[in-house]
């Protein structure tokens, strides 16, 4: 900016000292480097606008995939196509998640005929979920400093930051929750009638399949193996409605549901435990098995076309998924409302629903309320954290 001022005081000198000479000498010489210095606003006018019609901009990331703790970096290219010099242009692009974004501008450049300015855009990752990533501004000024034009990208990038996978014992905020936890996820549908086999007792078996004489004989836990034994499908259901927190907490609830489901999906892949996911985008109903072999991918590909902001309650979902009688139903969500309240209170359905939500250090009123109500009703409830 100092050097475009620097020209706009050197050209008004000049038009000063012209018409001075103008005035008190005249002549040829004189009249000509006066409408000489008139024109030249025209000129470097015209001049702008070709190269302003000349001048875009593109975005590209350097990683294809991105992962929560990282730093996205980004190449932001200036380029000229036309055969005009661009004297002086300023970029300011913007990246949002939620409400938590930030602005970075550019210092002024110049951009020769069929060149480009190649500049690095460097994003803390704090949060898992979708960004924007826009051209907030493009400003191409004149040589004289006097013109400006400004082009606004109406196009925005988008990119999915995917949740950096952690065990998903690590999760809870109550550790006596997490043996819990697991018990509701391996249920068995297994012949009682005999068992074929005793095994050391793993975090998450029933205590009712312990083998108490075998335990006692050889001094450590054993549990029965039973004959025709199969896991129960577990039907996880992902909350999209928008969050009742309109600053940065909304951001921070959404990312921990993304981080859940991821820690969940990982968990159940691993231990065999057939899951589906539910929920409800774009104004449809999604039901997706997840294949114990492609867990991680199929889950990406979810995070790839999920965004929330759906009026979809996760309890109206139940009511579409086929063949859920003999399901462990799990609710991942971040709203607790009065429609909650009325689902466990009202249907019948809500008894073999169990809840993960997202813990905050400050909440509103109605969600403490709320949670107050379930936890008395005796409604199965497990708090999460941030890892």
């Amino acid at each position: 900016m100092p050097e475009i001022k620097k020209n706009r005081i050197a050209y008004v000198i000049a038009i000063v000292f012209a018409l001075f000479f103008v005035m008190f000498l005249g002549g040829e010489v004189a009249y000509t480097i006066f409408y000489i210095l008139l024109l030249l606003p025209v000129l470097s006018f015209l001049l702008l606008l070709w190269s302003y019609m000349s001048v875009h901009t593109n975005i590209q990331s350097k990683k294809k995939i991105m992962t929560k703790g990282e730093t996205g970096v980004f190449d932001l290219d200036v380029v000229n196509d036309g055969f005009c010099i661009a004297p002086y242009v300023r970029v300011v692009f913007s990246c949002f998640c939620g409400y938590f974004g930030k602005k970075c501008e550019y210092d002024l450049f110049t951009l020769t005929p069929k060149n480009k300015n190649i500049m690095d855009l460097d994003i803390d990752l704090t949060y898992c979920g979708f960004y924007s990533l826009k051209l907030h501004e493009l400003e191409v000024i004149d040589f004289l400093g006097l013109f400006k034009l400004r082009f606004k990208d109406s196009e925005t990038r988008r990119f999915v930051v995917y949740p950096k996978m952690i065990a998903l014992e690590k999760l809870f905020v109550d550790p006596k929750d997490i043996n819990e936890f697991i018990s509701l996820v391996n249920i068995y549908n297994e012949d009682v009638s005999s068992y074929s086999d005793m095994r050391e007792y793993r975090m998450g078996d029933p205590l009712n399949r312990i083998h108490w004489v075998g335990t006692a004989r050889v001094g450590k836990m054993l549990v029965k193996s039973y004959d025709n034994m199969t896991k129960n499908t577990i039907t996880a259901i992902i909350d999209l409605t928008d969050s009742k927190y309109k600053d940065l907490r909304d951001v921070q609830l959404k990312d921990m549901i993304i981080s859940t489901t991821g820690a969940f999906l990982e968990y159940c892949a691993k231990n065999e435990v057939p899951v589906k996911i539910c929920y409800h985008n774009n104004k449809q109903f999604h039901f997706k098995n997840i294949n114990k072999n492609y867990y991680m991918e199929e889950f990406f590909n979810i995070l790839g076309e999920i965004e929330f902001g759906t009026t979809v309650t996760p309890y109206e979902i139940l009511h579409h998924i086929d063949q859920i009688d003999n399901s462990t139903i799990i609710v991942f969500t971040h709203n607790f409302n009065i429609k909650t309240l009325n689902f466990f209170t009202n249907d019948r359905m809500a008894n073999n629903v169990t809840l993960v939500y997202p813990m905050l250090d400050t909440i509103d009123e109605e969600t403490e309320n709320v949670r107050q109500i379930l936890s008395e009703m005796g409604v199965r409830m497990f708090g999460i954290k941030s890892e």
